[in-house]
């Protein structure tokens, strides 16, 4: 394993964490700020960019210097933060600091089964994305539905497949080496996997605002 790239995914993982997480923050005490984001088409304009920064990375990194891989995953954790912006309002900041801490935790146990374990976790690699298309559909129809038992059941299977996801990747990212735009591919897809686990462990625990 080439330590020096490991630590350099490790290092731009945090730092989208860090700007994903003080954007959120920033943005959520500027009541104005927060009006005009919800309450307009641009947190949808937001979503969509999100979307196309994601496919943009991973489709052109090949071609990419990696002072540009270096902008687009520092603009994507930006606008992760805007869009997210809303959880200081809803949630106690003690305890999304809380569950920070946890999928911390769970991504640090995760990724040492995912780098130590002797199975090749490639092979479960279609049932992972059986499992997120799975996942995106079941969002979609509870939007129309309205279930709360359906949405208890996709929180906990998000938070299993996600947890997965990141021994998944890690393991993956185990055996690879190469220029620091490589790092900043590997760092989002790990990013991914813990926004989502954050999210979904801080609806099912975090304490809300009265």
């Amino acid at each position: 394993m080439n330590n020096n790239f490991f630590s350099k995914v490790l290092m731009w993982l945090f730092i989208g964490l860090m700007v994903t997480f003080f954007t959120g923050y920033q943005i959520s005490l500027n009541e104005n700020l927060m009006i005009n984001l919800y309450q307009s088409g641009i947190y949808y304009l937001i979503i969509l960019v999100q979307f196309g920064l994601v496919i943009f990375l991973s489709v052109r990194i090949n071609k990419m210097a990696d002072l540009t891989a270096k902008l687009v995953f520092i603009s994507y954790a930006f606008l992760t933060g805007l869009t997210l912006s809303y959880i200081y309002v809803l949630f106690e900041l003690s305890s999304i600091i809380q569950i920070f801490g946890i999928s911390s935790i769970a991504l640090l146990v995760m990724g040492v089964i995912g780098y130590t374990t002797n199975q090749d976790l490639g092979k479960i690699r279609n049932f992972l994305y059986i499992g997120l298309i799975a996942l995106i559909l079941i969002n979609v129809v509870n939007i129309f539905a309205g279930s709360q038992m359906l949405d208890f059941f996709q929180m906990n299977f998000g938070i299993v497949l996600f947890l997965i996801f990141i021994a998944y990747d890690i393991q993956k990212i185990k055996n690879m080496y190469g220029e620091e735009k490589y790092a900043v591919h590997s760092a989002l897809r790990l990013y991914l996997d813990f926004i989502n686990l954050f999210l979904r462990l801080l609806n099912l625990l975090g304490k809300r605002k009265n």
